[in-house]
């Protein structure tokens, strides 16, 4: 009995330690090293930010919060031909906003101006330009989050 005791014990702690939430971080603080290689939840709208990347991986584009206007760049987000949760499609050399197809976890598109929360960890240089690499991808209503 004595075995089973500490078994089911072992097995709770571990399903607490591994289900942790991630900590709801603003825009403006994201690039902190308090957060950096840590995952955290963040709000905001997209935007196609001045200096665009697109590579074979994934895609830079840029997250806002519209009431404090505070930007963050730097959101990178898979790319893929077919995949339909948490990624974007392939964008052509020259495009526009209207090229960027982004889905959320629901496979839905995600439009400029949708309000979102991203799931992500954060990497980079340094604090003036650190990435958020996005691990899933939400619409949520129009509340702001404090």
């Amino acid at each position: 009995m004595e075995k089973i005791n500490t078994l089911l014990l072992l097995v709770f702690f571990l399903l607490n330690s591994c289900s942790s939430t991630p900590e709801f971080v603003k825009l403006e603080d994201l690039c902190s090293e308090a957060y950096w290689g840590e995952t955290i939840v963040t709000e905001g709208t997209l935007y196609l930010p001045l200096n665009k990347t697109n590579n074979k991986v994934g895609f830079t584009i840029g997250i806002k919060d519209e009431i404090t206007g505070v930007k963050m760049p730097n959101l990178k987000i898979f790319a893929s031909v077919d995949e339909t949760k948490n990624c974007m499609r392939y964008l052509p050399i020259s495009y526009s906003e209207m090229d960027v197809k982004v889905f959320d976890n629901n496979g839905e598109v995600i439009a400029f101006g949708d309000r979102i929360r991203v799931t992500g960890s954060i990497g980079g240089a340094d604090q003036d330009l650190c990435d958020l690499w996005v691990e899933k991808l939400e619409k949520i209503n129009k509340d702001r989050k404090e």
